[in-house]
């Protein structure tokens, strides 16, 4: 920088205001001081070169995805984040680090961070791998002369599922898997939705020797519905067991 002008006070000391602007890079500069332009001495510096360091804030952005973006469970969700200083320049070689919080609390960082240039850090990680619904994000940047940034956005991410289903069977009046002619038989089934979403369950009928076609066909027209406007446990399901009767 080109310095900064300051006079001593009664005592002949010197107290100098420094606030950096965007001709000082951070990391340690070197500065002298003495006395300039004073008719009655001439002018001088000190001897030795003294050391400042000059830290600087850093910012950091999510760029991509935008809040609230929706994936259903499985997909890749591909987090990229932006990091500049107060200047403001683009910052290269930053640690980078990007940390996701569900609403059970889970906590799971996304690795690896790896730079695509111009102060961009990308990382991807699998929907499979965290739990269903909103995800808050932490994002946290430091680098040698700067100060470390945290910056939090809520419900960053939502992670849908489709609906679980497990543990079927069926009961007929005799109490096995078999039935005769007219027989009313019970079907029971085991039903998740990770995300909280109401559920509706069908039962659909086609004979053993019919193509997966006839699922949509005459034969497979609903025989029983249960609906979470009437039956309680469709609605948000976890682990609630069914029964449709036909």
């Amino acid at each position: 920088g080109g310095g900064t002008d300051n006079r001593t006070n009664a005592t002949g000391h010197l107290t100098v205001n420094f606030n950096p602007d965007t001709n000082y890079l951070a990391g340690q500069q070197l500065w002298r001081g003495g006395t300039r332009g004073d008719a009655a001495y001439f002018d001088t510096n000190i001897s030795l070169a003294l050391n400042l360091t000059i830290y600087l804030d850093l910012n950091t952005t999510l760029v991509s995805p935008s809040i609230g973006t929706e994936y259903l469970k499985g997909e890749n969700v591909t987090f990229i984040v932006h990091v500049n200083d107060d200047q403001p320049v683009n910052v290269e070689n930053a640690t980078v680090n990007i940390n996701l919080t569900a609403e059970n609390s889970d906590r799971v960082q996304c690795t690896p961070v790896t730079q695509d240039g111009g102060g961009d850090y990308r990382c991807t990680i699998n929907s499979s791998t965290i739990a269903a619904r909103y995800h808050n994000l932490t994002l946290i940047s430091n680098r040698t002369f700067y100060n470390t940034n945290v910056t939090s956005l809520d419900n960053a991410i939502f992670v849908k599922t489709k609906p679980n289903l497990t543990n079927e069977s069926v009961t007929s009046q005799q109490g096995g898997d078999t039935g005769g002619w007219g027989e009313r038989g019970n079907f029971t089934i085991n039903v998740t939705d990770e995300d909280l979403d109401n559920v509706s369950l069908q039962l659909r009928i086609k004979k053993a020797s019919d193509a997966d076609s006839a699922w949509t066909g005459s034969y497979g027209n609903p025989v029983n519905i249960s609906t979470y406007t009437t039956n309680p446990d469709l609605r948000s399901p976890i682990n609630k067991t069914i029964t449709l009767t036909y």
